[in-house]
């Protein structure tokens, strides 16, 4: 008997990678099916925001491009407005239809292929594999190892990583499409919030550029340390990284910053995160974090 194949096009910023990736390998494996990651077509089709495939597999075997399916699919989806179509032994599918359907995979069983285009952003995807499957990353410790070394007297268990996500990189018309910008009241009445919990803390803040908020947060300049793609030279998965080694969180509504929280609370187990509500999939926040 043939191989069954699951074939997950990959799209979008690093965050949103990861959520497509652990998708991806949770369902190969409930499904008994071999697994390919199309790391081609989401990205040459990129004109706006020109992202590129970053994440770090161990296993680059699993890559493979499928361009001219991936785009007729997307093509036919857009026009007729469908989100399955069944075509010889393969279908291709949309989250929308198997967040509908819960026993889609059950149903497709004898399919040989299926495509599958999708954002995946929630936890209910992947929960119970979570720590298996991000062990099959690999991602680069050394730039975290030479910030701890630089900043030897900071402490983890007083130190909150804050990461603020302003979408500088969007045409104004698709802000609500991200959830929009979170305001600086969320940020500085968080902070206010870990001022109480903790002893006098300092803040590592991350953001893309030295924006507005950074300057008007409720944080004196000598209890933050500030990381931006303007005074770092960090990749994306280095900086998610050093992000997750933190135990206390304020993100805003950034599939990124989510992962570096997320990836803390796999390593470390229950820790505090204070999240904005704002995401553009009401269910991507887990209800154990506080949504503000």
């Amino acid at each position: 008997m043939s191989k069954k194949n699951l074939i997950i096009h990959m799209e979008g910023g690093f965050g949103n990678q990861l959520f497509q990736y652990f998708f991806g390998k949770s369902y190969a494996k409930k499904f008994n099916r071999d697994l390919y990651f199309d790391n081609k077509t989401g990205f040459i089709s990129d004109i706006t925001y020109k992202r590129k495939f970053e994440l770090p597999i161990i296993d680059s075997r699993l890559l493979k491009s499928y361009i001219f399916l991936f785009i007729s699919f997307r093509l036919i989806r857009k026009i007729f407005k469908i989100n399955k179509i069944k075509l010889f032994n393969s279908i291709f599918v949309s989250e929308k239809e198997i967040a509908n359907d819960n026993f889609f995979f059950e149903k497709y069983s004898n399919i040989k292929n299926i495509f599958v285009i999708g954002n995946f952003q929630d936890e209910k995807y992947f929960e119970n594999s979570k720590k298996e499957i991000l062990k099959t990353l690999k991602f680069n410790e050394d730039k975290s190892f030479n910030f701890f070394k630089k900043y030897n007297s900071l402490d983890i268990e007083n130190t909150v990583a804050l990461g603020i996500r302003v979408f500088e990189e969007a045409p104004t018309k698709d802000l609500n499409k991200l959830g929009g910008i979170e305001n600086l009241d969320f940020y500085n009445n968080s902070i206010n919030f870990f001022k109480k919990k903790l002893n006098d803390p300092t803040f590592v803040i991350f953001s893309t550029t030295k924006n507005q908020y950074v300057e008007n947060l409720n944080i004196s300049k000598d209890k933050f340390i500030h990381m931006s793609n303007s005074n770092t030279s960090f990749s994306a998965q280095e900086k998610i990284i050093l992000m997750s080694k933190f135990k206390y969180f304020i993100i805003s509504n950034s599939t990124f910053y989510w992962w570096a929280a997320y990836i803390s609370e796999i390593n470390n187990g229950k820790i505090d995160i204070i999240s904005s509500k704002n995401f553009v999939n009401s269910e991507t926040v887990p209800t154990r974090w506080k949504k503000v």
